[in-house]
């Protein structure tokens, strides 16, 4: 009768913390984060409607490198919002630490910060590159490279940077 009361006991404790383990994981919260941008890291990325794969998809994106806003997170789940101003979720290890940019209209890729500068490429709206740097020196320009050109775009004409961010 001792044994038995003893293996009782313990398995009733090991179920009440296997319970209050799963209650305490069920009470996780979603956590509003400071904006930033990011970028997706694999060719395709599911955007769902909530932070579950229980949740429907409502885009599936077929752009490496497309910048995205970071907004919350909940667990392994980031919500983000892309050029569009679509929001969902998307799991954390699809998103990249690299910074990105999309042209929201055509625009001159130019030589110099300047916007007499010479033109080193015309690029066409939704062209992605990479963000070099948005240095404090041209507060309004960004270097980057697209496509193996190298060049300055004005911040305005980009998704991908805050207006006042500076990227040294």
């Amino acid at each position: 009768m001792k044994k038995a009361l003893l293996l009782f006991a313990f398995i009733f404790t090991v179920i009440c913390q296997v319970t209050f383990t799963a209650a305490a994981a069920g009470k996780e919260e979603i956590v509003t984060l400071t904006p930033q941008f990011v970028s997706l890291k694999s060719n395709i990325v599911n955007m769902r409607v909530g932070p579950d794969v229980k949740y429907p998809i409502i885009w599936e994106y077929h752009a490496k490198g497309l910048p995205v806003e970071l907004l919350a997170k909940y667990g392994r789940w980031r919500k983000i919002k892309d050029f569009d101003g679509s929001t969902g979720w998307v799991v954390r290890g699809t998103l990249s630490e690299k910074r990105t940019f999309r042209v929201i209209a055509s625009t001159l890729l130019l030589r110099e910060p300047d916007k007499d500068s010479a033109a080193v490429a015309k690029l066409e709206l939704g062209i992605m590159g990479a963000l070099m740097s948005c240095p404090k020196t041209h507060p309004l320009y960004c270097r980057v490279e697209v496509q193996g050109y190298q060049g300055w775009l004005p911040k305005g004409e980009i998704f991908g940077v805050y207006p006042n961010e500076t990227i040294e």
